[in-house]
């Protein structure tokens, strides 16, 4: 049931119930919305606390910039089977906007290794609840990356595109 007080988590089904999860083991309620259902009934991601977009900057503009015009805080989480990213955590008025995490965003690929599915997903949840308790993160403008390939933490800034003309831009 769909009370707008849950967290929205937008993605694909075993992805969002993953974060979902984590969500629910920290205390906060959540819903799954698919990206297909979201897009086929305009604003059911509008009203949510907090969005978490279960894929990388970019899969889905449509879905993205709604959430940004809203005002709703949105939390990037996704993985692959070689790289999980937590975050940007966009905020309008506070870091880049949407069309500049657009511009500047990489592929995750395709798979999911299930270590880095349990890393994003608590730290999603981590993420949120702080985000609602305290109104701020550090993820703002910027994400953890973590990669099989090269393990630890890596700090990613999403910056400000030169000359974006947006309003609620900042760098």
């Amino acid at each position: 049931m769909e009370t707008g007080r849950e967290l929205c988590v937008v993605g694909r089904t075993e992805r969002a119930t993953a974060i979902g999860l984590a969500l629910a083991s920290v205390g906060l309620p959540w819903r799954a919305v698919s990206p297909e259902v979201a897009l086929g009934r305009p604003g059911v991601v509008v009203g949510s606390p907090a969005l978490i977009w279960a894929f990388p900057p970019g899969r889905h503009p449509t879905l993205e910039t709604q959430g940004y015009a809203s005002g709703t805080c949105a939390v990037y989480a996704h993985w692959s089977g070689t790289v999980a990213e937590v975050g940007p955590v966009l905020v309008r008025g506070s870091g880049p906007c949407v069309a500049c995490l657009f511009a500047s965003a990489a592929s995750n690929g395709r798979g999911g290794h299930p270590a880095l599915r349990s890393w994003v997903a608590a730290w999603a949840a981590l993420q949120c609840e702080a985000l609602l308790r305290t109104g701020s993160s550090e993820l703002i403008g910027a994400s953890w990356r973590w990669r099989l390939n090269r393990p630890g933490l890596d700090l990613v800034r999403w910056r400000a595109l030169p000359g974006c003309g947006a309003r609620d831009c900042q760098p």
